[in-house]
């Protein structure tokens, strides 16, 4: 592991950067309990069971969730 505390600031820069050019991917399996498991949003993956995935991706859920984004983007926290 680095040592934050010894590295020079161009070393930090060169750090962030290489980081910003490698945003970590999304990555999608099934679980050990036959469930849906979404990678690469946190520290945890979101986990769905098939029914549950088809419920909340309808057409009409799709539309409200992305009604309810826009409606409240100005409370909304932006995570980089």
């Amino acid at each position: 592991m680095t040592d934050l505390n010894t590295m020079t600031k161009e070393q930090l820069i060169a750090m962030v950067a290489q980081m910003q050019a490698n945003p970590r991917k999304m990555t999608v399996k099934v679980s050990e309990k036959g469930a849906i498991s979404v990678y690469g949003f946190g520290r945890f993956p979101f986990t769905f069971y098939a029914s549950q995935f088809d419920a909340l991706f309808t057409d009409a859920n799709i539309a409200t969730l992305r009604a309810f984004r826009k409606a409240n983007d100005s409370a909304l926290a932006i995570k980089a």
